[in-house]
């Protein structure tokens, strides 16, 4: 058999994602069937959700909504997210209910299920409290056209456990009360308060997802069956994996071989300041799949216990083509775009004040070059958009700018799709990230595929994605910046169409969707029969 089991955040439902849903296409090309057990529900789909059948099971819907005929479904169930509305899936796809019965960041409905949901099914000694690790796969070579690199033997296999599922429940909660103390004192978590709340978050999302009977009981029975499992993000679903593995092992049932990617902040420790069970994560997954060098490198140079494996495998993004952006701009406006979540991690403020700044120089200098005037665009939400787009405007409106010098636009969250088609649309002259943490950031590879010239903080792989004279330190001020959009202005013509030729040929070697994503799934195939085998 030929099937996969996927493990998103939320993905299909909400916006979230849209990677995924680039990549999911070849995954359904490769695998007869392709099942996603979705972490959560965002709060919109959660509410759908509370309208639909009671006493539903944790067994794939199809992509309709409706029930399969999946092996190992009961006859005649149907799962609570049948009624949910979600992206359309190929048509080999299925959905299973989620991980959680409550979103990973209520502090409520994790105390509830995290503390008082139930004994799990998963009832072995546990490797997030415990030593083991559990069986592993025969590590054979990446293959694919990714890198890849063979680390270390990660130690012993899981240790043995009762058939009793009373006793060893009673063992695995032990275990994983014990784990969050050793965690606390390595991580040295109880010297922050602000490491102690993201540990107790991870601690609790891993007790949640553990005992939710249902839907663990549909893992194993998937396991049972020789299903690849795929964890698209490297820290909370995951988190299940060395119970998985240590109770199939103790059974003496087959034990699942584990692909899990890794993007930036579910890899690198201090863009949350801390990533709980990084050790026992390790030595449970099969393949680890950075997506890029700099977090392989990261991996290998952070941690004692080594996945058995390490193969890079880069995103990518769609084809943008020649758009209005490859020309000259309307003249003397300077148009520039950023795109990202609005949460203290991307720094959306830091763009904020390098454009009032900007302006000011501006008003100020009578223009820049031919620039008379600016438009900042920003899309993307959040819990700071709404203050975020008072300030700044209150900002210009304070200074006494003439109505043209300086136009601001906070477009919200858009979908992916037109996302893609408002830089096809339009003329963007720079597209600006102020991340103060990233992996590989796919808005970069967006712009570049359209030939959008990019300034950048220093972060994760962007060295890799644009040249180094248009990258600035993340510790730089917003003047920094703004000196960095000067010289861009000062360019001449000639050096400025070379700069957008020179992003599109990179993104054409390094991140094109079509390419990478195929070897990217030829590689999980390789690893299904690696299993099978």
């Amino acid at each position: 058999m030929n099937n996969l089991l996927l493990f998103s955040d939320t993905f299909p439902y909400g916006m979230a994602e849209p990677f995924l849903q680039q990549e999911l296409p070849y995954l359904a090309s490769r695998f007869s069937k392709v099942e996603i057990v979705p972490l959560y529900l965002p709060e919109a789909a959660a509410g759908a959700s509370a309208g639909a059948t009671a006493g539903s099971t944790g067994a794939p819907t199809g992509s309709a909504g409706a029930p399969t005929g999946s092996a190992g479904a009961p006859a005649g169930s149907a799962a609570a997210t049948a009624a949910v509305p979600h992206r359309p899936l190929p048509d080999n796809v299925s959905l299973c209910k989620p991980l959680l019965r409550c979103n990973h960041k209520s502090v409520k409905g994790l105390l509830r299920y995290g503390l008082f949901g139930g004994r799990s099914s998963c009832g072995g000694s546990g490797s997030c409290g415990g030593s083991g690790s559990c069986s592993s796969s025969s590590g054979s070579s990446c293959g694919g056209s990714g890198s890849s690199s063979r680390s270390s033997s990660c130690g012993s296999s899981s240790s043995s456990g009762s058939s009793s599922s009373g006793s060893s429940s009673s063992r695995s909660g032990s275990a994983m009360r014990g784990g969050l103390v050793r965690e606390c004192f390595r991580k040295g978590a109880w010297r922050s308060l602000s490491k102690l709340r993201v540990l107790l978050s991870y601690w609790l999302i891993m007790r949640a997802s553990l005992a939710n009977r249902e839907v663990m009981e549909h893992i194993i029975a998937r396991a049972d069956q020789g299903y690849l499992f795929y964890f698209y993000w490297g820290d909370k679903s995951v988190l299940i994996l060395p119970f998985l593995k240590s109770f199939m092992a103790a059974q003496g049932r087959r034990v699942p071989l584990a692909v899990m990617r890794l993007h930036g902040s579910d890899a690198i420790e201090e863009a949350k300041g801390i990533l709980p069970f990084r050790e026992q994560i390790y030595g449970a997954v099969d393949y680890a799949v950075p997506v890029s060098g700099m977090i392989e490198s990261y991996i290998k140079c952070r941690y004692a216990v080594q996945p058995r494996n390490i193969c890079t495998f880069r995103l990518g993004s769609p084809e943008g083509g020649r758009t209005l952006s490859w020309e000259r701009g309307p003249a003397g406006e300077l148009h520039i775009v950023s795109c990202s979540n609005v949460v203290p991690l991307k720094r959306v403020e830091y763009i904020a004040d390098a454009v009032a700044l900007l302006a000011e120089r501006l008003h100020n200098e009578g223009g820049i070059g031919d620039v008379k005037s600016l438009c900042w665009t920003h899309i993307g939400d959040g819990p700071q958009r709404v203050a975020l787009e008072q300030h700044i405007k209150s900002r210009i409106a304070a200074a006494g700018f003439p109505a043209n010098l300086c136009r601001v636009e906070f477009k919200g969250a858009m979908p992916h799709r037109e996302v893609l088609e408002y830089y096809r649309k339009n003329h963007i002259d720079l597209f600006i990230h102020a991340s103060r943490s990233e992996g590989g950031p796919v808005v970069i590879m967006e712009a570049a595929s359209f030939a959008i010239p990019v300034i950048s903080t220093k972060v994760g792989a962007v060295d890799e994605m644009i040249p180094q004279e248009w990258i600035i330190p993340v510790e730089a001020t917003p003047d920094i910046l703004v000196d960095k959009v000067v010289e861009y202005l000062l360019l001449p013509d000639g050096k400025r169409l070379a700069l957008k030729e020179q992003n599109r040929r990179v993104w054409e070697e390094r991140w094109n969707a079509e390419r990478n994503y195929a070897a990217f799934a030829d590689f999980l195939a390789g690893c299904q029969r690696e299993s099978i085998d």
